[in-house]
Formats: structure tokens, C-alpha cells, sequence
């Protein structure tokens, strides 16, 4: 059977949000699988895939049948002009659908699309060094906002700064939060930190995020680098977590339209004090919370090991009444009590 080979010309969201797909055809198909991009190797380290050095690929390509190869193309934009162009994952499952066909044809294989669940972007944290996060949460309590304040690499917002203004005048009202961001701003703030200062990696950093990201309780960006590697499993199926994600379109945002149990707010982008309104507002938010930042479930039930709330009251609570809360609030104070009995 002829080997497979992916490629990719763009940035590493492009790599990171095909990798679930790249993955299952892996683990469908058995030949040689490459992988041809031109970022750091650290950023696909998990999918344990030999590294190619191919020339002549265009860009535009989709599948290529050539001599001993398949070249796939995992790029998105690929498809734009058999699909509507947006970045979401029902897109991708579109897209992927196509290549899936396609390959089965040439390879003779039966490649099938799953449920689109399994295609959630993930990272294997087992492959990374995460000792100097793990450091980090442990030897600071506070809750944690993650921002993803570089640049949009794929004109996601017409807003590029860097949004110092606002995350320097939100953590001086909010001093019990830490402030975490991907690109350096200049403060005098102690809860405010850069990721470089905690993971103090020299490569590429952004799968050590996304592990960083499962300790934040709101998460905030263009849907660009950093913040595109905070959708991960583990975030998405969190109902306890929020993200805010801002630009230009809707359908830039790579779970639009999607039933997930994280919280995702979209915010068409106008200013950059309506940006920081829509912060403050699910910041009161974590305030009211009856999290304690212990995220986890009792063994066997959907109990929360922190909070004593379960499942469903944990999705419910940003939308519910301040009686229904207080309801939720008294339920989960009776579980910790009779757990202590």
C-alpha cells in the first residue's frame, strides 16, 4: 500500500485542529504515515508521525496520488471553494468526509467519518515536559483567566493589540484573580503573568498552554495560536468553563454551532471597551460561583470533589435564578456535609 503523507503550509491552529482527523485515519489505515509542515516538530509530538521534506506541493491541492504517495492536505482553506469558507469543526468533518472518500478510492481502504465527539481537538499530555505548570497551579490558588492577546495570524479581528489597557485595569479590580497571557504586556501587577514565565520552554510552548489552559476557569482570545489550543477535550467537556471568543465573524470560531458543555460566548468585535464589559460581566460571574477550583468528580458519580454540585447543576448555573442558585448552592452545602458524616 502506498504511504501517506500529509502536508500543511499555514500556522499550527491549522496543524492542531486536523490533528483528531489525522489521528483516526492513523489508526484506520496500515501504511507509512508523514508529515510535511514547516513549524516546530513539538506541536504534532504527540501523533508520533515521521517528519517529510516534500517541494512542489501547492497550497490549493486536496489529494495528490503520486508514485509511492498520498499527499493530504490538512489545510482548511483547501475546501473553500467547494464549501462555505469558515473555520469550524462541522466544516472540517465536511472536508475530512471528501478526503476520507477519496482516500478509500485510491487505497482501497474503508475509511469512515465518526461522530463528530471523537474529533475534538486533543493533546497527549503524556509526550511534554509540564512539570513547571504543574508547579505553577499548585503554588497559586487564585482563579485563573487565560488571554490570548497576540495577533490573529488569519485576519480573524481587525483588533491586533495586545489589550494591556484592559487586563491592567481589570486585575487592579480584581485582585484575588490571576491574569495569564500568551504574549508579554508591561504592568506592575503580581497577578499578572506571562505563560513564557511559568512554562519556560525554548521551542514552541503552545501544547504546554493547553494544558494550562485545563486550570483556567475563563478563557479569552481571537481564534488564533494560543487560544485555538485551549479547545481541548478536557475544556470542552467541562461545564464549570467559559471562553470568550472575539473577532470578526461567528464562523471563525471553531466550535461554532456546536453542542458542547464548556460555555462559549462569541462577541462580534466593535471596541475594545465593549470587550472588556463582556470580561467584566462573566468575571461577576466567577465571583457569584460556588467553585473552589477542586474540578473533579467523586469516583463512580457526577458529583463535584470541591463544589458538592453535580453535573447538571454545573451547566445550569450561569443562566439560572438567583433562587434557583441559591436552591443549587443549599443542595451541594447537604452532599459535602453528608459526605464528612
Amino acid at each position: 500500500m502506498q504511504s501517506i503523507c500529509f502536508f500543511n503550509h499555514f500556522h499550527n491552529g491549522d496543524l492542531y485542529h486536523s490533528k483528531p482527523f489525522v489521528k483516526d485515519v492513523m489508526n484506520q489505515v496500515e501504511t507509512d504515515f508523514y508529515y510535511f509542515h514547516s513549524k516546530d516538530h513539538k506541536i504534532l509530538k504527540d501523533l508520533n508521525i515521521k517528519r517529510a521534506f516534500v517541494e512542489g506541493l501547492n497550497q490549493n491541492v486536496q489529494v495528490l496520488n503520486k508514485d509511492d504517495f498520498v499527499f493530504v492536505n490538512t489545510w482548511i482553506g483547501s475546501y473553500f471553494n467547494k464549501y462555505k469558507g469558515e473555520c469550524t469543526l462541522n466544516f472540517n468533518m465536511k472536508m475530512w468526509n471528501d478526503i476520507y472518500q477519496e482516500l478509500n478510492e485510491i487505497l482501497g481502504t474503508n475509511l469512515k467519518i465518526k461522530s463528530i465527539e471523537n474529533y475534538y481537538p486533543f493533546v497527549d499530555f503524556n509526550y511534554y515536559i509540564l512539570d513547571n505548570v504543574d508547579d505553577y497551579v499548585y503554588n497559586n490558588t487564585n482563579r485563573k483567566i487565560l488571554i490570548s492577546n497576540g495577533p490573529g495570524l488569519s485576519g480573524q479581528c481587525e483588533y491586533n493589540g495586545d489589550m494591556a489597557d484592559i487586563i491592567i485595569e481589570l486585575a487592579e479590580k480584581h485582585k484575588n484573580k490571576t491574569f495569564i497571557t500568551t504574549q508579554r504586556i508591561v504592568h506592575n501587577k503580581t497577578n499578572i503573568v506571562c505563560t513564557e514565565d511559568i512554562i519556560k520552554s525554548d521551542t514552541s510552548d503552545l501544547n504546554e498552554i493547553s494544558y494550562l489552559s485545563t486550570f483556567c476557569d475563563l478563557i479569552i482570545g481571537k481564534n488564533s495560536g494560543p487560544f485555538c489550543f485551549s479547545f481541548n477535550c478536557e475544556n470542552i467537556n467541562d461545564p464549570s468553563k467559559t471562553f470568550i471568543a472575539f473577532g470578526t465573524n461567528k464562523n471563525d470560531c471553531f466550535l461554532d454551532d456546536i453542542d458542547i458543555k464548556c460555555k462559549l460566548i462569541f462577541e462580534k468585535f466593535t471596541t475594545i471597551n465593549k470587550l472588556k464589559e463582556t470580561i467584566e460581566h462573566q468575571i461577576t460571574k466567577m465571583e457569584n460561583s460556588p467553585c473552589v477550583t477542586i474540578c473533579e468528580y467523586e469516583d463512580g458519580t457526577k458529583t463535584c470533589k470541591g463544589c458538592g454540585r453535580n453535573e447538571e447543576e454545573i451547566t445550569e448555573w450561569s443562566t439560572a435564578t438567583k433562587e434557583r442558585k441559591r436552591e443549587i448552592n443549599k443542595a451541594a452545602r447537604l452532599r459535602k456535609s453528608s459526605k464528612k458524616e
